[in-house]
C-alpha cells in the first residue's frame, strides 16, 4: 500500500481568509492613524492659532504698559470701551511724556501711542500728538476695560494707600477654526508716581 502523500502548503481558502484578516487589520489601523492626525492638528491649531498668539500679545502689552503708568491719572470710558494710559517713556524721565489709549474697532484690539496735553481748565493729562497705532488682537468679539481700587497697601511708615488696577478682559474668536472662543483676564497695578 501506498502512504497518501500530503501536500505541504496552504489552500486557497485559507490564503484568501488571511488576507481578508490583514486588510481589516490596515483599514483599523489607517482609521486610527488618520484620526490621531486630525486630533493633532487640531490641537495645535488650539495652542499656536491666531487667538492664542493674539491674546498673548494683547496681554504682553497691556501689562507692560500698565506697569510704567502713573497711578494719578488714568481715562476710562464710562462704558468700559477703551481705557488711556500715561507712562514715562524711560525710568529717567520726570515727567509723563507718553500715553497708550487701548480700544477695539472693527474687531480689532488697537493701541495708539501718543504725546499727551494737560488739559488748561483742569490740569489734567488728555491724549495729545498721535506717534502711532498697533494693532494688538484681531477677532474681538467682548471687551471690556476698567480702572479699580480694591486693595490697600500698607507702607512701613504707618501710611496706607489704594492701589491702583487696570484690568482688560478679551473674547476672540476665529470662528474659521470651530473653536470655542478664547476669553483672557489681564489685571496691572501701575506703579509709578
Amino acid at each position: 500500500m501506498h502512504a497518501a502523500r500530503r501536500n505541504k502548503g496552504f489552500t486557497l481558502v485559507e490564503l484568501m481568509a488571511s488576507i481578508l484578516i490583514s486588510s481589516v487589520l490596515m483599514v483599523a489601523i489607517g482609521g486610527v492613524v488618520a484620526n490621531s492626525h486630525r486630533q493633532w492638528n487640531r490641537m495645535y491649531r488650539r495652542v499656536y492659532g491666531d487667538p492664542v498668539v493674539d491674546a498673548e500679545i494683547a496681554r504682553r502689552a497691556f501689562e507692560a504698559t500698565a506697569r510704567r503708568a502713573t497711578h494719578r491719572q488714568c481715562l476710562v470710558d464710562p462704558t468700559g470701551q477703551s481705557i488711556t494710559l500715561f507712562y514715562y517713556s524711560d525710568r529717567v524721565v520726570a515727567v509723563v511724556d507718553r500715553y497708550a489709549w487701548f480700544y477695539v474697532s472693527g474687531g480689532q484690539l488697537c493701541v495708539e501711542h501718543g504725546a499727551p496735553a494737560v488739559d488748561g481748565v483742569t490740569g489734567r493729562y488728555i491724549r495729545g500728538a498721535v506717534q502711532g497705532t498697533v494693532v494688538l488682537a484681531r477677532n474681538v468679539v467682548y471687551h471690556h476695560f476698567w480702572q479699580g481700587d480694591d486693595y490697600v497697601i500698607d507702607f512701613a511708615g504707618g501710611g496706607s494707600q489704594y492701589g491702583n488696577t487696570v484690568r482688560m478682559v478679551l473674547t476672540l474668536d476665529d470662528a474659521s477654526d470651530g473653536q470655542q472662543p478664547l476669553s483672557i483676564t489681564v489685571s496691572a497695578t501701575r506703579h509709578n508716581d
